[in-house]
C-alpha cells in the first residue's frame, strides 16, 4: 500500500522533471490468503451475547439477520430508517460502503427484537445504571 502512494507522488515528481524512479525495482511483496472458518453453533454464541449485553446483542442480529455491516450501518441506524412495519431497513448512499442506496429486509426473527417501546425502555434503564 504504501509503494502504491509513493510511485502515484514519483510519478507526478516525474512528470515535472525529476529524472528516475528509485522505487521502480521494488517489487511489492503480496499478502498470504487466511481462510475464516465459519462458527458452528451460531445460536449458543448469541445467547452467550445476550446474556453478556443486550445492545451487543441487537447488532450482532441485523448483522446477521439483515447483512449490515457493523460498524457504519448498524451503529448509525435510527428508526427513521425502519419502514412504518419494521419490515425494510432503508440506507442512503451516503451511509454505506457501497454508495449506493440500500433496502434491506428485516426477516421476522429480527423483527420480534425491534420493538421502539421496548427499546427505548432497555436503553433508558442502562443510561440509568451507569
Amino acid at each position: 500500500m504504501v509503494k502504491n502512494h509513493l510511485s502515484a507522488l514519483i510519478t507526478s515528481a516525474i512528470e515535472l522533471g525529476m529524472s528516475n524512479n528509485p522505487i521502480k525495482g521494488i517489487k511489492v511483496k503480496k499478502a498470504k490468503a487466511k481462510l475464516h472458518k465459519p462458527i458452528e453453533n451460531i445460536e449458543c454464541l448469541l445467547k452467550e451475547i445476550r446474556g453478556f449485553n443486550h445492545n451487543l446483542y441487537l447488532c450482532c442480529i441485523l448483522t446477521y439477520g439483515c447483512l449490515l455491516r457493523p460498524h457504519r450501518e448498524v451503529r448509525e441506524l435510527t428508526w427513521g430508517d425502519f419502514t412504518e412495519d419494521l419490515s425494510f431497513i432503508k440506507l442512503s448512499g451516503n451511509r454505506n460502503k457501497s454508495g449506493r442506496n440500500r433496502i434491506v429486509p428485516v426477516p421476522f426473527y429480527v423483527k420480534s427484537y425491534l420493538k421502539k417501546e421496548s427499546l427505548i425502555t432497555i436503553y433508558s434503564l442502562e443510561q440509568i445504571n451507569h
